[in-house]
């Protein structure tokens, strides 16, 4: 399978799947233009119930789209299948794809659920196939982020020290995106330190926590603004603060020197210029990973498993919360 193109299935067409890029798919910001633009992968088809999606979707890719997977499978069965509709739909289209034995692999959208309990039966009932879900955490895949987190893990900036996120969208949303990113770069866990602040919406949380990793602080805070996107990260150590802004695409490293005028003191020397990440929020990142996985079972993607373990910790951290109340 690896010598001819892995045929994908997006099975949601709507801003991730396939709407933010339609001005231009050189950009690569939806899985259908990161398909269609990879040498090694075939767009064959996409599922939407949404009419003017699938309108949308087939005059801009030339394939066909369908309102449900089966209907599509009739006519090709896929490779891969990739879950971009809405959260509280993953279970379901996850269950319908291991229905299909020639599915090689499914790439979920984040989170994976917030239903834990559903999630578990599936896997208690499939254990042989949790290595066949992956879920798209796609700034693990970028190489600056990678690198960053190979300096860490070599202690080239010296000891962490603490550090702040900001972070819009809703916290099962954005803020596991974040929060499963620092794991990626420290690699630790969060643990709960105190609760600042919750606010419930109709889809989310909106909550800002102190939480420790690596036996320091991070302040993990929730802008409720629905026209303004934050993913800020600041991240100090002993010889460096990491600064990640614009959603991942730029990332400052700013030197800690001593200080001329207070020598008994040291600065931080914060860079003007930044390292971009590779390819920006490019998704042929992800694919390049996936592509990888498929050939020798090693990817910087969280499997099914970790994921749900990301979200059972956020949810204690909530819970945790209101026992402060």
């Amino acid at each position: 399978m690896i010598n001819n193109p892995i045929t994908v299935t997006i099975v949601g067409l709507g801003n991730i799947g396939s709407g933010f890029d339609h001005n231009n798919a050189q950009k690569n910001l939806t899985h259908a233009s990161a398909v269609m633009n990879h040498a090694k992968f075939k767009l064959i088809g996409g599922v939407d119930i949404n009419h003017s999606n699938r309108i949308n979707f087939e005059k801009k890719y030339k394939v066909p789209s369908f309102t449900n997977l089966n209907d599509l499978t009739k006519i090709e069965m896929p490779d891969m299948v990739v879950i971009a509709v809405p959260t509280i739909k993953h279970i379901d289209i996850i269950r319908e794809s291991l229905e299909y034995s020639e599915v090689k692999i499914i790439l979920c959208e984040k989170p994976v659920t917030l239903n834990l309990e559903l999630l578990t039966d599936i896997l208690e009932s499939n254990t042989i196939l949790k290595d066949k879900i992956l879920v798209n955490y796609n700034l693990r895949t970028n190489e600056s982020i990678r690198d960053i987190r190979r300096k860490i893990l070599n202690n080239d900036f010296g000891d962490f020290l603490g550090g702040v996120g900001k972070y819009s969208g809703g916290y099962f949303n954005n803020g596991s995106h974040m929060l499963d990113l620092i794991e990626f770069l420290l690699n630790d866990k969060m643990t709960f330190a105190a609760r600042i602040n919750l606010k419930n919406s109709k889809d989310d949380f909106f909550t800002t926590l102190g939480l420790t990793i690596k036996n320091e602080i991070f302040y993990f805070i929730s802008i409720n603004n629905k026209n303004t996107f934050f993913f800020e990260i600041c991240l100090l150590f002993e010889n460096s603060q990491i600064r990640i802004n614009q959603g991942g695409l730029k990332i400052f490293i700013d030197p800690i020197n001593e200080d001329l005028d207070f020598p008994m003191f040291k600065s931080i020397d914060y860079q003007e210029s930044s390292s971009n990440i590779s390819q920006g929020n490019s998704f042929i990142n992800v694919y390049d990973d996936i592509f990888n996985y498929m050939r020798v079972r090693e990817t910087n993607l969280p499997s099914i498993n970790e994921s749900a373990q990301l979200i059972y910790r956020m949810k204690s951290f909530i819970e945790n919360g209101l026992a402060q109340c």
